[in-house]
């Protein structure tokens, strides 16, 4: 199961601790979960600047990119939300890894949305482009 991290705070922070250095950080967690399990199909930052998400993602895993890190020490933020991805639907590509985003907002989830043929034109309402994702083809 995907790991996700969220981060609210009342001034900019740094976020290497509790990404990286922790006993449990997310780039651990993308390596072995509590349960054993790896989430290395990808990983996604997104942090906030002036209302707008910035978002970095890789279909790297976490633990074995070096540019995880890198933002990582570089991110300063009030909001961010971090992702790694553990593919159970889905080919691991870039536009399959979290955080999603569109105009000011960025949203990762987990689990499978089935009905994503039915969702999307509630997502998109005044929207300019459909979000998308692959899914592997059966």
């Amino acid at each position: 199961m995907c790991r996700l991290y969220g981060f609210s705070a009342t001034a900019p922070t740094r976020l290497e601790c509790s990404l990286v250095s922790a006993q449990n950080a997310l780039q651990v967690q993308s390596d072995r979960d509590g349960r054993g399990r790896r989430n290395a199909d990808g990983w996604g930052l997104a942090r906030w600047k002036a209302s707008t998400p910035q978002v970095v993602r890789s279909t790297l895993p976490a633990f074995a990119d070096r540019e995880f890190v890198h933002e990582a020490e570089a991110t300063r933020s009030r909001v961010a939300l971090a992702h790694v991805r553990a593919a159970t639907v889905g080919d691991v590509l870039l536009e399959n890894v979290h955080p999603f985003h569109h105009g000011p907002w960025a949203f990762a989830h987990n689990g499978t949305l089935t009905a994503h043929r039915q969702l999307a034109p509630l997502l998109t309402e005044g929207a300019h482009h459909e979000p998308r994702a692959r899914q592997t083809r059966s």
